[in-house]
């Protein structure tokens, strides 16, 4: 797994020396570009990056991965020029082997945090489910019993065409604790509605990529 370490180095150079210059993220929309921008601003004033903008730097990249291969490539040839004036020899047999092995990690990255189109389903019904459950919490200060009658009370939350939806391609588990509430969705066909386990727990969504139950130390979306 990338390290927060490493997202920010790499990330951190790659984007100082090319955002504005290399014209690079096409496949990203205008207010995403502008978004990194501002991320641009903040890390050349020398501020110290948050996890959560770390994480939101990532994601943008991950939606369109070819962007940090161009970056590094322009980063390493930026290099190779320094050196090449310097009369410095490099081994260049060494640096492809490197950008694949980092690339290859970045791709292993890139799939376990890539939603397909019946997981987004998933992971909208949870977060509507959240906003149900929070707004039942609010009102009687204890979470309910039964997760349909939750459904049903809140079609102003959630949607039940999604509901439906998501029944037809996952399992939906509810627990409720003493305190706290835990739901668990498992593709009803494994590798074809759907390859993540998520956990919703204390409002965040967990997920596992290789059908373990995922818990609190599984990875988590934003």
């Amino acid at each position: 797994m990338i390290s927060k370490n490493l997202i920010k180095i790499l990330y951190a150079a790659a984007f100082i020396f090319f955002i504005s210059a290399l014209n690079v993220f096409a496949g990203l929309s205008q207010a995403e570009k502008s978004e990194l921008d501002k991320l641009q601003s903040f890390i050349e004033s020398n501020s110290e990056l948050s996890e959560t903008q770390m994480l939101r730097w990532e994601e943008l990249l991950l939606k369109d991965p070819d962007n940090l291969k161009k970056i590094r490539q322009k980063e390493i040839d930026k290099w190779k020029d320094e050196q090449k004036a310097q009369g410095v020899e490099f081994d260049q047999v060494g640096i492809n082997r490197s950008l694949e092995r980092e690339w290859k990690d970045f791709l292993v990255e890139k799939d376990k945090k890539q939603i397909n189109s019946n997981e987004q389903h998933v992971v909208v019904f949870l977060r509507q489910v959240r906003d149900g459950l929070y707004k039942e919490k609010q009102a009687k200060d204890v979470y309910p019993a039964d997760l349909n009658r939750l459904i049903l009370r809140n079609i102003e939350f959630i949607d039940q065409v999604l509901v439906d939806k998501v029944h037809k391609i996952y399992s939906i588990k509810y627990e409720k604790t003493s305190e706290n509430y835990r739901i668990f969705a498992y593709p009803l066909i494994p590798g074809q509605s759907g390859i993540k386990r998520f956990l919703l727990n204390d409002e965040i969504i967990f997920f596992t990529v290789d059908g373990s139950i995922p818990t609190l130390n599984s990875n988590r979306l934003l």
